[in-house]
């Protein structure tokens, strides 16, 4: 994947590969999946292997202590971005 700059393109790619891994997950993600609680809908082998995706998709580690940043898909975009070491935009905080 290339390099993902703004935080509107990293929440697509998001909502992408958690689609791609969890085939039934797209009817549940409803209107504003940015904001679903994703700890509620997936288990524990899930979330990790949406984690290890999210590492190599990215090119980030997540270390362990940042995990807790991965409850939403907004938070994990956000926590990317800082990961990358990008700015978090202005728009970005509408989301919160």
């Amino acid at each position: 994947m290339s390099t993902i700059q703004t935080i509107e393109q990293i929440e697509k790619a998001l909502i992408e590969l958690i689609e791609k891994e969890v085939p039934n997950l797209k009817d549940k993600l409803g209107s504003n999946p940015l904001e679903i609680d994703l700890t509620q809908l997936l288990d524990s082998l899930e979330l990790m292997s949406i984690v290890m995706k999210i590492e190599e998709t990215f090119h980030v580690h997540i270390p362990d202590d940042q995990l807790e940043n991965f409850k939403t898909l907004h938070q994990s975009a956000k926590t990317i971005l800082a990961l990358q070491g990008q700015p978090v935009s202005a728009s970005s905080k509408t989301h919160s």
